[in-house]
């Protein structure tokens, strides 16, 4: 018995639709996806520092200013070619404006810093030269003026100013062995 080659050819078709008399082409319904919000970013350098591993940084308010919702996203800071932080932000649930806190190293110059936020499609980029800030001693009261029931119940506030005092006696027993400039000193506004 012979056996016959069965041979098959490929041939292309192209097929055109054509709509029936009197009907149009529907048109693609799928809506393109909405642009992502528009954002700006304004870097605020502030003259607050804290110190941490004995090295000194400072705090850097970034206000990130969107048109829309936004959601979570990374705002990275880099100065010259190194990379100094990453901060991780959380979505922003409607138009405004919200404040991000980056510490940055002290520095003994001024130095270019960029700032580059990406949340979602959306991004924004601020490049500004960050100058070397004076630091400054803060020496904090717990307070300054006696008021016995301006402020909360007179209980409360009675109670408080004790507690106060015991603390101040306190602080100068631990200070009396100091030199003299160096001893806790108090001052206490009004005795009733």
């Amino acid at each position: 018995m012979a056996r016959s080659k069965l041979r098959t050819a490929v041939v292309p078709v192209i097929l055109f639709l054509i709509p029936a008399a009197g009907q149009a082409p529907k048109p693609n319904t799928a809506a393109a996806p909405p642009p992502p919000p528009a954002v700006k970013i304004e870097v605020k350098p502030t003259a607050l520092f804290i110190e941490e591993a004995k090295t000194l940084f400072q705090r850097v308010d970034v206000e990130i200013e969107a048109a829309a919702a936004l959601p979570a996203g990374v705002l990275e800071v880099r100065q010259g070619a190194g990379h100094v932080a990453k901060v991780l932000f959380p979505a922003i649930p409607k138009a405004g404006r919200s404040v991000v806190f980056v510490n940055l190293p002290d520095r003994a110059k001024p130095v270019k810093t960029a700032f580059r936020l990406k949340a979602g499609g959306a991004s924004a980029e601020r490049t500004i030269t960050l100058a070397p800030q004076r630091k400054w001693t803060l020496y904090l009261l717990p307070h300054s003026h006696t008021d016995i029931g301006y402020t909360d119940l007179q209980t409360r506030v009675a109670k408080n100013h004790v507690e106060y005092l015991d603390r101040v006696v306190e602080f100068c027993r631990v200070t009396d062995g100091y030199p003299e400039e160096a001893k806790f000193r108090w001052n206490i506004v009004s005795v009733r």
